[in-house]
């Protein structure tokens, strides 16, 4: 509903440019230990491929995909924002409490600039009566109502322009703006969030409003938090969803109504969840499959299951099992994105909602207008619901009393409407790549990922990145046959040198061999084996000993055996 997931900054954008970022599944690896290398390219659109480079020189590339997890507008409940390609926040629709951060003025039907916010913005998140964006460095502002100590500035003061949020001056990934409440990821993977507690929203094991940010109880490694009216949800880097807060309509997941003042898993969501967004009493998710499953409260159709029954835990959303890419919850409608750029809308439609051309509730997904063709994302407000395109332009339609749609009327529409000065383009886009190797020697590399442009964006290149990859840690381990060798016959011993987690793949290099101080050769290693006969060897007992010399990429490694010559 109110604001879903908010993301990493990326660096700033400007119409025609491009920045491109870089990440490692691991900063430091051991020696044939799996490495996925993540671009992101952010600008208006970006498409074709991204170069991965080591220490200058080509390694891998990958082909880009449009993110719908990097969404540049939001919903709230009678307003909307956006950021455009320049990094600047825009808002428009009802200014009560102040929520567009214009000052005093009054509605707006058409996008208008957040008051100093004309760049650095990486993302923004609307709620019901308030707004917060996400800085390039990390910090964190929010402006409108106060009231509940929603926009995390220690007062219940309502403010019409951006304030910063207490405490959150950096180190901040992601942002989520609910009904009375806001919540914050941070880059070391907890979740901190402020404002009304009533029901346990703010996750710390009270009912306390709190008028700052505080620590959600018992998360770590999240990648995403979303917040309802009064719940909220995160998703941690493996996809396993979690949920606290308002219960009573089901919401939370866990099978139960209980209110939960502190995170409980989804049940059956315990990994592989791509994507999580809280409406005002439901809640959706997409797993990594591509299916949309919802749960909570449904009187009008908003989980899309072809009932109106409310459900306590997730059920899959009827003939959305496979290719959704985003999903969205307003008041008492959802929507989806397929990942051919279609959207799929369902549950209150009195307005428009749907942008199917009717005003007729559907309890089960229909077709949004070509209108919103070309989607990469899409988010719900209380009654409306805007697309994302692929080329950073932006549709809405559903409710419009205030100008929330950004045509410039307060006409509803049933129908995606392009808004104003958005028609083709403008907002920020993001778009991701991935290359994965296991192939570094080991030794310490700076690894960059090159974008090189296409028609509407320029070429750019990240930072370099330093990857570190360990020596492979190894083990050996020997085996003789027979057991007990009589004198004058030949025993057969095979070592083994054998990887390490997390180091990965068959050691090669040579084996010393040893029969206590006496050195009886040194043998290959081939695939992680060899192949040794033990001759000559006197009547009695024999400590046998193998060293694995080691090499550029594994570490030694020795193995021993004791044997009984007869």
């Amino acid at each position: 509903m109110l604001a879903a997931t908010a993301v990493l900054p990326f660096g700033t954008a400007y119409a025609g440019a491009t920045s491109t970022s870089l990440s490692a599944s691991s900063a430091r690896s051991a020696f044939g230990q799996p490495l996925t290398f993540s671009a992101v390219v952010t600008g208006g659109g970006p498409t074709g491929t991204v170069t991965i480079r080591k220490d200058g020189r080509t390694l891998g590339s990958g082909i880009l995909e449009f993110l719908s997890t990097a969404s540049s507008i939001s919903t709230g409940g009678t307003h909307t924002c956006a950021v455009t390609a320049s990094g600047g926040a825009r808002c428009w629709g009802s200014n009560s409490f102040g929520k567009l951060g214009v000052g005093p003025a009054g509605d707006q039907t058409t996008p208008v600039p957040v008051s100093g916010l004309s760049s650095g913005v990486a993302a923004i998140a609307a709620g019901t009566n308030h707004t917060c964006a996400l800085t390039e460095g990390g910090a964190v502002l929010c402006w409108g109502a106060n009231g509940f100590g929603e926009l995390g500035d220690g007062t219940t003061i309502d403010r019409n322009v951006p304030v910063a949020v207490r405490g959150l001056s950096g180190g901040v990934k992601a942002i989520a703006a609910g009904g009375y409440h806001s919540c914050a990821v941070l880059t070391t993977g907890a979740v901190r969030c402020w404002g009304r507690n009533v029901y346990g929203a703010i996750g710390d094991g009270t009912t306390t409003d709190r008028h700052g940010p505080v620590a959600v109880a018992g998360l770590a490694d999240i990648q995403a938090v979303t917040t309802g009216l009064f719940h909220s949800c995160a998703m941690t880097d493996t996809g396993a969803a979690s949920c606290w807060g308002s219960n009573s309509r089901g919401q939370i997941g866990d099978g139960t109504t209980t209110d939960r003042y502190r995170p409980v898993p989804v049940s059956g969501l315990s990994s592989g969840v791509a994507d999580i967004v809280a409406g005002r009493g439901h809640t959706c998710a997409v797993t990594g499959t591509g299916a949309a499953r919802c749960w909570g409260y449904n009187n009008m159709g908003q989980i899309g299951d072809g009932t109106t029954t409310e459900r306590h835990a997730p059920v899959l959303v009827s003939g959305l099992t496979s290719g959704v890419t985003a999903v969205t919850g307003g008041d008492y409608h959802s929507c989806a994105v397929i990942g051919n750029g279609d959207a799929r809308c369902w549950g209150y439609n009195g307005v428009g909602n749907l942008g199917d051309g009717t005003i007729v509730n559907r309890e089960t997904p229909v077709a949004v207008s070509p209108g919103a063709s070309g989607a990469v994302d899409i988010v719900a407000g209380s009654n409306h619901t805007c697309a994302l395109t692929k080329t950073g332009a932006a549709r809405c339609w559903g409710y419009n009393n205030a100008g929330q749609i950004g045509d410039g009327t307060i006409t509803d529409r049933e129908t995606p409407v392009a808004v104003d000065g958005y028609a083709a383009a403008g907002l920020l886009v993001s778009a991701g790549a991935s290359f994965s190797t296991s192939a570094l020697a080991a030794g310490t590399y700076a690894i960059t990922a090159r974008y090189a442009g296409d028609a509407g964006n320029d070429a750019s290149v990240s930072s370099a990145l330093t990857q570190v990859v360990d020596k492979g840690r190894t083990r050996t381990k020997l085996r003789i046959k027979p057991k007990r060798p009589r004198v004058g016959t030949t025993a057969r011993m095979t070592v083994r040198v054998k990887a390490r987690a997390p180091a990965a793949g068959k050691p090669v290099g040579k084996v010393v061999v040893k029969d206590g101080r006496k050195k009886l050769g040194k043998f290959k290693v081939r695939k992680g084996k060899a192949s040794v006969r033990l001759r000559g060897l006197s009547a009695g007992r024999h400590k046998i000993k193998v060293v694995y010399q080691g090499n550029r990429n594994w570490k030694k490694s020795a193995g021993r055996k004791k044997l009984t010559v007869r």
